[in-house]
């Protein structure tokens, strides 16, 4: 099929389908193999034709080399017709779907830097006001770098008004939208708390074989509610609170994720399902995974990468337990760090103790004290990942967050940074 790019002029034509979704049929690009056309398949959805205008005009640079995006880069027209039926984008090459990635259980120290590198890309799709939304929608490759294809069903906020993406996915759709489709449907907004609804779903399922963050054994009288009904209830079973649910039979145990993990995940299914804007945003998340990265290579061999391209795991494996790192002490003259109630208190300079109880309240004793994302990441502030050698034990500068530079485009300061590395 012979098709004219709108800007630049060229006629190309295209090859082999490579896939095909809600919108359109993916296509290889007959004399570029780096690209693929995809055009739209569906007569009752036209192609977002002003969207991918913008998007064309503003495309996005990752901030880092972990990420990347299949940014739309022409539009395609059908020379015979003179109709837009299309767009040119990167090729995702040699990159598998994050669903048969997910049912292969890779390696967890891959696991660990695929879900560091989603969260980075989200943050980078969030400081210009672009939303996910159609969730999830990326692939991966051999050394964890995450590549987002089909873009254009994002939602772009501009001061002058909301290109919408009017897409969800049932697997990680936010309660609100529920609600929105029972009582009647009709176009919605996606905002920044949808995505990070969507986001801890993602990164559950990831960090847990597959499992649907709201899956259970119903313990309740009656039927079991479906599991959108339990979603929209919020009955999430590994909270402790809805004795009507609780963890299936065999599930791996709450508490063997690292503490910082149950924290965000809490605040995301527990405190955040009414209070969306308690949600923890996408860099509370990449904090946390960037502690519990181990850095270095994660390459997959060839048969961990075999059993990802096939979707089936080359041996069976328990889901991820991730453990904290060891702390190390800090010297009590730039931070005073103690075990206050069960919690952790972290003093700076000219502020008030700040405290946290990573742990959660008593059982048996309500939690008076909702926990907001400012919270997040203070319990990784304390617990250093890497014990400093004898020669690297000098007391650390006097540190301040308002000040702290990034280390590079696109990192989050935090307050597990500060304690890392020295202000300039």
């Amino acid at each position: 099929m012979k098709l004219q790019l709108e800007f630049s002029r060229d006629v190309i034509t295209t090859a082999d389908s490579v896939g095909a979704g809600g919108f359109g049929e993916a296509r290889l690009h007959g004399s570029n193999a780096a690209f693929v056309v995809k055009t739209a398949i569906r007569k009752d959805q036209p192609l977002p034709y002003d969207k991918l205008c913008y998007m064309i005009s503003h495309p996005l640079v990752p901030s880092d080399r972990g990420h990347r995006y299949c940014w739309p880069l022409d539009i395609c027209v059908d020379p015979a017709t003179g109709e837009r039926c299309g767009y040119v984008m990167e090729k995702a090459e040699g990159a598998v779907d994050f669903e048969r990635a997910l049912a292969a259980g890779p390696p967890d120290r891959y696991r660990l830097r695929v879900a560091h590198n989603l969260c980075r890309s989200l943050v980078d799709l969030h400081r210009v006001k672009i939303f996910r939304s159609d969730w999830p929608n990326f692939m991966v490759l051999i050394d964890a770098t995450v590549v987002e294809i089909d873009l254009d069903s994002v939602q772009i906020a501009r001061p002058d008004g909301q290109f919408r993406s009017g897409c969800v996915k049932l697997s990680t759709i936010p309660p609100r939208l529920i609600t929105l489709q029972r009582t009647g449907g009709g176009e919605f907004d996606t905002t920044e708390e949808d995505d990070l609804w969507s986001l801890a779903v993602v990164l559950w399922m990831w960090l847990r074989d597959g499992e649907s963050p709201f899956a259970c054994r119903w313990t309740g009288p009656g039927r079991r509610p479906s599991d959108l009904q339990r979603i929209e209830q919020g009955l999430w079973p590994h909270s402790g609170k809805h004795p009507e649910v609780e963890p299936r039979r065999g599930a791996t145990p709450f508490a063997s994720l690292d503490r910082e993990l149950q924290f965000l995940f809490t605040k995301a299914f527990e405190d955040g399902h009414a209070r969306p804007e308690w949600r923890p945003t996408a860099a509370d998340w990449a904090a946390a995974f960037a502690r519990l990265d181990r850095r270095g290579d994660v390459t997959l061999s060839h048969d961990e990468w075999r059993a990802v391209q096939t979707g089936r795991p080359a041996r069976r494996r328990p889901p991820l337990r991730v453990t904290p790192p060891r702390r190390s002490r800090v010297a009590a003259g730039a931070l005073a760090v103690g075990v206050l109630a069960g919690g952790y208190a972290l003093h700076l300079p000219g502020q008030q103790t700040m405290q946290q109880d990573v742990a959660g309240p008593t059982a048996g004793q309500p939690e008076t004290t909702p926990r907001t994302a400012a919270d997040v990441g203070r319990s990784a502030a304390i617990a250093l990942s890497n014990r400093p050698s004898p020669r690297d034990r000098s007391t650390p500068s006097l540190l301040s967050l308002g000040h702290l530079p990034a280390k590079e485009p696109g990192d989050t300061p935090s307050l597990w940074n500060a304690t890392r590395r020295p202000a300039h």
